[in-house]
């Protein structure tokens, strides 16, 4: 029998197996998307879908964004031109990014069905699209034109744009859910200092910041959760999560050193970069308080270091950076959980199942005080 079912009755069968649904992190183990030797091309990590599909950048004379889809790499077309930048993939496998023209201009781009649309077909018109929600029914990015600042938009599929609103100054959206609602970063007029925004039906709001006058968002989930970075008053970057109207400080992996939130599913687990020496960077995954570096989370022998994580998908698989000393490689890899992390719908149906069998156990416990009197 469970371990849950035996501990005991009533609010305790709940509170036990609820703290055992949070439970520590989990251990991953490493798979390999597309590797090369140190020192010459660089390859980043974008995205991952709910699918574990893997969406990352080679970039080096110029760049070209790739696709891993259950251990098959595909390169992603331009649209006439050379370079391709990656943006986002949801999850049915579409991704929005960022394709040259034939004439050089770079245009928000759409990969569906093995065909590439171009989302902002304007003459001498620069567009980039940064993401794309989960369902595919919305996509945002920015738009620039020759000697213009970038300005946050929304694309319709259909050639036109859709207003994000404004902090007064430029800005760039970097995240959207299926509510529409969009994140990134803008700047206000006559103020460099970046600031983190939320957008919703055309507003674009101001998020705040830990009192060191920067910011950024950089992802939010279905939940309208955002997570990114802030500035401290001493200008140390903190990762933090922006909810029900306030933004929560995750700390820090190491003192004196800084973290940055790069995205976060919808179970509420969230990974990001810090750094632990002048020079060096390291990723990190956080759940429920705990913030840990992800080095400490794979088996030492793997011969792996992990310096960059910029997906998770809600079963906990994380699209990151990393290189292998012993096998003289770096490269994009996805890191699998060890021991799967529920999904949110996984995790509603225990939570349910747990309520009921407090019932259950709260009406023997009345029946049997009835017998006895």
């Amino acid at each position: 029998m469970n371990r849950c079912l035996r501990a005991g009755t009533g609010l305790i069968v709940a509170m036990l197996c609820g703290a055992a649904l949070a439970g520590p992190l989990p251990d991953y183990k490493v798979v390999p998307v597309l590797t090369l030797a140190p020192g010459g091309d660089k390859l980043v990590p974008r995205a991952i879908n709910n699918r574990g599909d893997v969406l990352g950048i080679r970039s080096g004379w110029g760049t070209a964004a790739f696709v891993d889809r259950g251990g098959t790499l595909s390169w992603l077309p331009s649209l006439g031109g050379i370079d391709t930048n990656g943006g986002d993939i949801d999850d049915a496998g579409d991704v929005a990014y960022a394709a040259a023209t034939a004439d050089g201009w770079m245009h928000a781009a759409l990969y569906r069905n093995g065909q590439v649309i171009d989302l902002a077909p304007l003459p001498r018109l620069s567009s980039s699209a940064g993401a794309i929600s989960a369902s595919g029914r919305f996509i945002v990015g920015d738009t620039s034109c020759a000697g213009c600042a970038p300005d946050a938009a929304g694309f319709d599929g259909r050639g036109g744009l859709v207003d994000l609103g404004t902090l007064g100054g430029s800005s760039r959206a970097w995240d959207v859910n299926d509510a529409g609602q969009a994140v990134g970063i803008a700047y206000r007029a006559g103020d460099p200092a970046p600031r983190a925004f939320l957008s919703q039906n055309g507003v674009m709001t101001d998020l705040g910041d830990f009192g060191g006058n920067n910011a950024g968002a950089v992802a939010i989930n279905g939940a309208g959760v955002v997570a990114g970075g802030a500035d401290d008053a001493s200008h140390l970057s903190h990762a933090f999560l922006y909810r029900d109207g306030a933004m929560i400080d995750l700390g820090t992996l190491y003192p004196n050193r800084s973290t940055a939130a790069t995205a976060l599913n919808d179970t509420g687990m969230v990974v990001g970069i810090g750094t632990y020496a002048s020079i060096s960077d390291t990723a990190f995954v956080w759940r429920d308080g705990v913030m840990m570096d992800l080095n400490a989370l794979l088996d030492p022998a793997s011969g792996w270091r992990i310096d960059d994580a910029r997906g998770i998908n809600d079963i906990g698989q994380i699209a990151a950076h990393g290189c292998n000393a012993g096998l003289g490689v770096c490269g994009v890899l996805r890191l699998d959980p060890l021991v799967p992390v529920p999904e949110p719908g996984t995790v509603a149906m225990l939570a349910a199942g747990l309520a009921g069998l407090a019932l259950l156990a709260l009406s023997e416990m009345a029946g049997r005080r009835g017998r006895v009197a």
